[in-house]
């Protein structure tokens, strides 16, 4: 099972937000709906006999065409390649100080800066990552972390230990607790590292213009307006924008780090000012800041398949067989459930969870609406914004029922059962996994624990989720592959 959480996982983590904010958007089935009529309980009384519900021709019948498995590994493949390129950092000897801009992996603890002040357990946990074997890679300038943290990075070498004194903002969201509070961090930089645009790369600049002639006007006013190019120094006759060359601001670039800046004089020719009305050329300054360096390697190798599966796959060829194996039974999944007809849901079941997901898009479009006089119910929940309602929860209601219903009648045909020791394995795995790359994300959604990721998500849409990623991970060897 632990193969698949390679290519699932980011799919899980989408999906069962999604089942959370239902949950927890509703403001009034958790605490007023009798356990024995929600969802899940609904639902559980179909799910002794799916055969009831769902129709599936044989096995035989159902076919996916390798040119539509190939098509997927290939874009697949393109966008391993695209994650790869997006860091381009080269590793700094201990000499080399950090600038705005640079990486830095780091371990770091956090305490309240005054004796008086006693934090939580709870908020203490959020100002570590002790536990992370890997650190943290946080790039100085990126604004990932509380205001004024990374400018005290700024100057620090890899192995130095360095006490960051900040205090939480006033609006501080993830925790109450931490508004306004000073604390000390304990930050020690485990390594540094620096990306440099070269030749090869691909640059993301944000780009100011003005006029050099202050009192010109015209349409020409729009190009002030702050916005993004890509510029590609793979090519030559690159184009800056739409009218400028490129060459100048190459030029002004080269050997800039990640967040640097350059000012560019451009002008314009004549053909290309008359374009906004001008009859003459017009000058423009520029000035460039870097917001990302960028460089795509060409093709795959043995080296990057292995560091990017975390040495579970040495070779380009066994992973791409990994890949297809893993899209032909996506597309096997597809396939069965286009040929799948289902009969009529429950009474029951569809009045529940019509009205858990009519509940949380009403909190969605309107927010909280418990408590709310009967005026300002009506004011808030208009015909419009109630039939919106109505029509996202019956799309969604059906949907649920069918997905639900498809994955426990093929559980019966594939004789499959989610034993607690499976669903324990991959809990831990699903914890370990977010915690080693998505730690910031957990802090801020107070998980900090496996016992609070199962209390967030819902042991019920977990083990569905873990059943469906087991159940797809046996359809290829069921279904017909043709050419």
């Amino acid at each position: 099972m632990k193969k698949n959480l390679l290519l699932a996982l980011f799919l899980l983590l989408f999906s069962l937000t999604f089942f959370a904010a239902c949950q927890k958007g509703n403001g009034t089935t958790s605490d007023t709906t009798p356990a024995e009529s929600t969802p899940s309980a609904v639902l559980a009384t179909a799910y002794d006999h799916p055969e009831d519900f769902v129709h599936l021709p044989a096995w035989e019948e159902i076919t996916v065409s390798d040119q539509a498995i190939q098509k997927e590994v290939d874009s697949y493949i393109q966008s391993v390649l695209d994650s790869l390129g997006r860091e381009d950092y080269q590793s700094m000897d201990q000499n080399t100080t950090a600038l705005l801009g640079d990486k830095v992996n780091i371990h770091y603890t956090g305490r309240a800066k005054s004796e008086d002040v006693t934090l939580s357990e709870e908020a203490l946990a959020g100002m570590t990552n002790a536990g992370s074997e890997e650190g943290y890679d946080l790039v100085l300038g990126s604004g990932s972390f509380i205001p004024g943290f990374e400018e005290q990075l700024i100057g620090a070498k890899a192995g130095d230990t360095v006490t960051v004194d900040v205090t939480f903002p006033d609006d501080y969201g993830p925790s109450a607790e931490l508004r306004g509070v000073a604390v000390l961090f304990e930050v020690t930089v485990n390594s540094l590292s620096r990306a440099v645009i070269g030749e090869e790369n691909v640059v993301l600049v944000s780009v100011l213009y003005s006029l050099v002639d202050a009192e010109e006007k015209g349409e020409i006013a729009d190009l002030l307006e702050e916005h993004e190019v890509e510029l590609d120094f793979r090519d030559a006759d690159a184009l800056f924008d739409e009218y400028f060359a490129a060459a100048p601001v190459r030029d002004a670039l080269l050997g800039l780090n990640t967040y640097g800046t350059a000012s560019v004089t451009l002008t314009l020719s004549a053909e290309e000012a008359a374009h906004f009305g001008y009859e003459d050329a017009v000058t423009l300054k520029a000035m460039l800041t870097v917001e990302q360096i960028v460089y795509y390697p060409e093709e795959l190798t043995d080296e990057e398949v292995s560091r990017f599966t975390g040495g579970e796959y040495q070779s380009v060829d066994a992973f791409s067989r990994y890949i297809y194996d893993h899209y032909r039974n996506s597309l096997a999944y597809t396939a069965i459930a286009d040929a799948a007809t289902y009969e009529k849901m429950p009474d029951a079941v569809y009045e529940a969870l019509f009205k858990s997901y009519y509940d949380a898009k009403i909190y969605n479009l309107v927010g909280d609406i418990e408590g709310k006089t009967e005026e300002e119910l009506a004011a808030l929940l208009t015909e419009e914004i109630k039939k919106e309602a109505e029509e996202y929860a019956a799309e969604n209601a059906a949907a649920e029922f069918q997905d639900r219903m498809l994955i426990a009648y093929l559980a019966q045909r594939l004789d499959f059962t989610l034993t607690d020791a499976q669903y324990d394995e991959l809990l831990s795995e699903m914890y370990d996994y977010y915690v080693e790359n998505y730690y910031m994300s957990l802090i801020y959604l107070g998980i900090s624990s496996i016992e609070d990721l199962e209390e967030y998500f819902g042991s019920d849409n977990l083990r569905f989720q873990f059943t469906t990623d087991e159940i797809i991970s046996r359809l290829g060897d069921k279904i017909t592959v043709t050419d």
